[in-house]
């Protein structure tokens, strides 16, 4: 009986070849739409599950009223001994620079000579291979336990050493302020793409400690670490969050009853975030790396979900209109005895074929479209369907149900009829009209969502785009300031590099606007009890003309002024607001720089700008000019001739910099960049909505 349906169902599908490409192709492209979007959905769902027990281990963030990463560095291992229900904890941090930007080093091979500029570092105590299942394959498996130890990535292992035994030889590791030369301990499996944290380099907290024994940034006064725990499966980490504020007080001083019961009033508390959810659910400050958003997978399913009810409709549109040419079928197989579950059968025999012909045909598409998916993505989405049986199984399982849904209407309609009304002509083609003309409309609305919203995400970028951020983001090159020697230099690299044609100002500057600035408490010397949370911007003297920052009211930073240099400040508008004075101007400000205290006059008052990206508001910024903090050049341009202007840049550069590597980028690409995922969703999002209309048009 299959095989008759098969073979029967194969012969109509060849008869009516055109019916049969339109349908086949429209179920293909459909479902192989569908099956990339599952596999963006998957993909993103995944991150950080590769660890062992994963649903039990925890970031601890801290949350006020801006919400950072950041916490004491000595916590998960003080949870983990106090807190029976703690069965690990591991603190990490990148190494920082001035102005909490990653520092760069320059890591060379004393043997083939090889060099390379790398800042994917990480510093880390001896519990990171219990808290997370990152693989040692090679090398000392207790490393993090000693001083001046470097663990390495296998691709950093095979960038360095080629096919040789890393384990015992020597890197020299040049950075800001010397050079030392360590043994390679331990290589490491690469960390997954999935991880939302990435690394290359793993030193010990031991070395680091080591070298500043009296520094407040390891202690339980300082934000500035990144913590993780790991807990007893089966515990409830609610309850245990609920008793972090009270039990932290037993370690922070300043977290008085008083203190306490503020805190509570004002919900700020450490949180406990499930390392799963931290890719998608988590937006905070200082995050590690840009993190995905749980918006564009609500986005990408009801894409899926619109696209393939497009691609259904359409079978059954196309379906019921053909129906009417088979009723003289359908009236000699009644008239031979055939009933109507046999003839629901046969139909849906049909659609079920060419649902898996489709199938087969998405399959094939999808290995051929994915490269370009990734190119768009950002992601690497490999398929391999000899070991993923589960997803084999999930398209067959995929290609029954649409195969069911798109073909049980025109089943249930064709075996409806009924001989003496195909002798006498009946109703059906009228009844038929009416369905059709309901299936258009349902997949045209589906059409409008998925364009409407493409329109949206499209306008959003338009704006990102074309949204004034107050301050020249044009022409402007940005040149990393990698170690100490150029830092002390940077007044006659200046001199230097404003010599060549094409450069028309020059500023050095700490951090770069769009990306993470360091923030800590400021406040006015005649109301120390208003402490206001400010972002630190260590600039020179030219950085206002450079960036075209527009003062408000005041003066800009003068070197005709000695006591320009760190006793003056500057101060966004924002930061006036938050004082609650109508005029800050000559007031005394108090800052307290990472327990660096600066008392100095407020000089100036900048007009807002977005130093940050549109995804946040502006926030308090204070200018000081602090030439030990500076990170970057910014060089304004007047030129056509870039690539000339480049290596003129590059030859003057090396001249005092011939360690490290001459790296580059604009201004406004790297605030572009910024805003990398929205780009990517919108092409994504634009691509898909084209295909169902696509769709839609060839069934019309």
């Amino acid at each position: 009986m299959l095989k008759n349906y098969l073979t029967t169902s194969l012969r109509n599908l060849s008869k009516n070849k055109i019916f049969t490409i339109i349908n086949i192709s429209g179920l293909s492209v459909g479902m192989a739409s569908v099956l990339l979007i599952i596999l963006f959905i998957r993909d993103e769902l995944s991150f950080d599950k590769f660890h062992d027990h994963a649903e039990d281990i925890y970031r601890i963030a801290w949350f006020s009223g801006d919400p950072q990463t950041r916490t004491p560095h000595p916590m998960p291992l003080a949870m983990a001994r106090d807190f029976p229900e703690v069965e690990a904890g591991v603190s990490l941090t990148p190494l920082w620079g001035p102005g909490l930007t990653k520092q760069i080093f320059s890591i060379s091979n004393p043997e083939t000579g090889l060099r390379f500029d790398e800042k994917s570092v990480l510093a880390v105590d001896s519990g990171f291979f219990k808290t997370f299942s990152f693989e040692i394959v090679q090398g000392d498996m207790d490393a993090l336990k000693k001083p001046n130890t470097l663990l390495i990535s296998e691709k950093m292992s095979k960038k360095y050493f080629g096919d040789e035994n890393p384990i015992g030889k020597m890197l020299i590791v040049k950075y800001r302020s010397g050079e030392v030369t360590v043994a390679v301990s331990s290589v490491f499996a690469d960390v997954p793409e999935n991880s939302h944290f990435h690394f290359d380099f793993l030193v010990s907290y031991v070395g680091q400690k080591s070298g500043s024994p009296d520094s407040e940034y390891y202690t339980w006064r300082d934000f500035g670490h990144f913590n993780y725990v790991k807990l007893k499966h089966g515990t409830d980490a609610q309850a245990l969050q609920d008793k972090l504020m009270e039990w932290s007080a037993s370690y922070m001083d300043w977290l008085t009853p008083e203190v306490l019961e503020e805190a509570e009033m004002s919900n700020y508390h450490f949180k406990l975030q499930p390392i799963t959810d931290i890719h998608l659910k988590s937006q905070i400050r200082w995050e590690l790396e840009p993190n995905g958003n749980m918006a564009y997978i609500h986005i990408m399913t009801a894409s899926a979900l619109f696209i393939l009810i497009i691609a259904c409709v359409n079978f059954m549109n196309i379906t019921s209109l053909k129906s009417i040419e088979r009723t003289k079928e359908i009236g000699v197989r009644k008239s031979l005895g055939a009933t109507r579950p046999q003839l629901i059968k046969q139909f849906l025999g049909e659609s079920i074929t060419i649902a898996i012909i489709s199938m087969i045909l998405a399959g094939l598409l999808l290995e051929i479209f994915s490269p370009i998916f990734n190119q768009l993505t950002g992601k690497d989405i490999q398929i391999n369907y000899t070991q993923d049986y589960q997803w084999v199984v999930f398209m067959f399982v995929l290609a029954l149900l649409v195969g069911i849904v798109s073909g049980f209407y025109p089943s249930f309609l064709l075996s409806l009829s009924r001989v003496e009304d195909i002798m006498k002509g009946g109703k059906k083609g009228q009844r038929t009209s009416m369905l059709n003309k309901s299936l258009l409309i349902v997949q045209f609305v589906a059409s409008m969502f998925l364009i409407t919203g493409s329109l949206v995400i499209s306008k959003q970028l338009k704006f990102i785009r074309d949204k004034g951020l107050g301050f020249d983001k044009e022409e402007i090159i940005l040149l990393d300031i990698k170690n100490r020697e150029v830092r002390e230099k940077y007044e006659t690299i200046k001199s230097e590099l404003n010599r060549i044609e094409g450069v028309i100002a020059i500023s050095a500057i700490s951090n770069i606007p769009g990306r993470q600035f360091n923030k800590n408490p400021v406040w006015l010397s005649e109301d120390d009890q208003t402490s206001v949370t400010a972002a630190e911007f260590r600039v020179d003297y030219d950085a206002v003309p450079t960036f075209d920052f527009k003062i408000h009211s005041g003066r800009n930073f003068s070197i005709k002024q000695s006591t320009d240099s760190a006793t003056s400040f500057l101060v966004n508008q924002t930061l006036q607001k938050a004082f609650g004075v109508e005029n800050v101007l000559g007031k005394e400000l108090v800052w307290d720089a990472d327990g660096i205290i600066y008392k100095g006059t407020i000089i100036g008052v900048v007009e807002d700008f977005n130093y940050q990206t549109l995804h946040e508001p502006v926030r308090p910024l204070i200018f000081q000019v602090l030439p030990d903090a500076f990170n970057h050049f910014a060089i304004k341009l007047s030129t056509k001739d870039y690539p000339t202007l480049i290596k003129e840049l590059e030859l003057k550069w090396k001249q005092f910099d011939p360690d490290f590597e001459f790296e580059y980028a604009f201004l406004d690409q790297d605030l572009e960049a910024q805003y990398q995922s929205e780009q990517k969703m919108g092409r994504v999002f634009g691509g898909f909505s084209t295909l169902a209309v696509i769709i839609a048009l060839m069934g019309l």
